[in-house]
């Protein structure tokens, strides 16, 4: 869509959004969560709190179909349910009656650029880091694995950016969150007839120095798995899990989605031989820790071998303007 096509778009949000305008302003503003009118939250420092600021029921539904406008999306229309992204904003909009009675809408901000590998460190030893970047120069297969809000997104970012301008990546998301990190990074998006699972195919005729799939949700976590055992080196995604051993189960269920009539043992063996690296990322106070790096060895009696952890300190991962 050209900026002549988007501008009476972006002209009515910039008016319906007038009310939160100051906390959209605001760089230590991280979440904005409206659940109806005279329920605004927002995130700030990393802390949850109330404010006076509303949208009526009618300004967030338009709001709603505005950022489905620019996202080009008809997911309102199908399920109620909206992931886009509008400006530096992922913008999550649930309509009734999914959300019950009121507009669901939430903002999340996204850094412009790249967090450096090195603010993942702070005063900790380097040992972890130093592991960490040993993988991704050797082209190890390596998943980030944490909690909602964790910053998955934020730590497979400063990897990315780790490495050298002449290595091609492609990389698949249902919505955009990763930064642009160059000419050498191609971004392919879901859409209406093309899923996680369609787009790793396609991805691996595009000639992928590496591939990276945003989030690893569903039976894509397969053909992922799949590009990994055949030869396709320094693969990267991350997941939902709440531990390195958590993460590999997880990818074990992931994988069984995609209706792979497979014994969990072979799933499990071929995870073991294809994953090399696991990064555990966790919210700490304000900011944002990797917990563990952890090494993946194969199996010892039908379980994963498993190197132990090492533990780097807590980071500020919002979108000030300020180091880390």
């Amino acid at each position: 869509m050209s900026a002549a096509a988007t501008a009476p778009a972006e002209a009515a949000l910039e008016h319906l959004t007038r009310p939160i305008a100051a906390l959209l302003a605001d760089s230590a503003v991280t979440e904005v969560l409206i659940n109806g009118p005279e329920a605004t939250w927002i995130e700030r420092d990393g802390r949850l709190q109330q404010v006076p600021a509303s949208l009526a029921g009618a300004e967030l539904r338009a709001i709603a179909r505005l950022i489905a406008t620019l996202s080009h999306s008809d997911s309102l229309d199908r399920e109620c349910v909206l992931e886009g992204r509008w400006r530096g904003w992922r913008a999550t909009v649930v309509l009734p009656p999914v959300s019950g009675e009121h507009v669901s809408l939430a903002l999340r901000r996204h850094r412009s650029g790249a967090l450096p590998l090195d603010a993942w460190a702070a005063a900790a030893p380097p040992a972890a880091l130093a592991r960490l970047r040993a993988g991704l120069a050797g082209q190890d297969n390596i998943l980030v694995a944490g909690a909602t809000g964790s910053g998955k997104t934020t730590l497979l970012a400063s990897m990315l950016a780790e490495l050298g301008s002449g290595e091609r990546l492609v990389c698949l998301e249902d919505t955009p969150e990763l930064p642009p990190l160059g000419a050498h990074q191609l971004c392919l998006q879901t859409r209406a007839g093309h899923n996680l699972r369609s787009l790793v195919r396609v991805a691996l005729r595009l000639r992928p120095d590496r591939l990276v799939i945003g989030e690893v949700r569903g039976g894509e976590a397969f053909d992922l798995l799949q590009a990994m055992a055949t030869g396709h080196r320094g693969c990267l995604g991350t997941l939902h899990a709440d531990s390195p051993r958590g993460a590999l189960a997880r990818f074990e269920q992931l994988v069984l989605t995609s209706g792979l009539d497979w014994p969990v043992a072979a799933v499990r063996e071929q995870i073991a031989r294809s994953v090399q690296l696991l990064v555990q990322v966790r919210r700490s106070g304000a900011g944002r820790a990797i917990g563990a790096v952890t090494g993946v060895h194969g199996l010892a009696h039908g379980d994963y071998l498993l190197s132990a952890g090492a533990t780097i300190g807590p980071i500020d991962t919002g979108n000030s303007a300020a180091t880390p």
